[in-house]
């Protein structure tokens, strides 16, 4: 694709693959952790998409109702 033919944001078609790892801290009534991660778009928009392998970073939080 050259750079006129590039998709914009809303263009973008395929399946996106993600992988990560979570560190969770059981507090008995509730939950915290961190989260780490890499996405990858399959098919011919990935190689265009922005955040193709990017790092995304993320904070848990849960809450125990039972």
């Amino acid at each position: 694709m050259t750079a006129a033919t590039r998709p914009t944001a809303a263009d973008y078609e395929g399946v996106v693959l993600h992988g990560g790892l979570a560190a969770i801290y059981d507090a008995r009534a509730f939950n915290i952790g961190l989260a780490a991660g890499l996405d990858q778009l399959l098919g011919p928009d990935g190689q265009h998409w922005v955040y193709q392998h990017k790092p995304w970073f993320g904070v848990l939080f849960g809450l125990d109702l039972n």
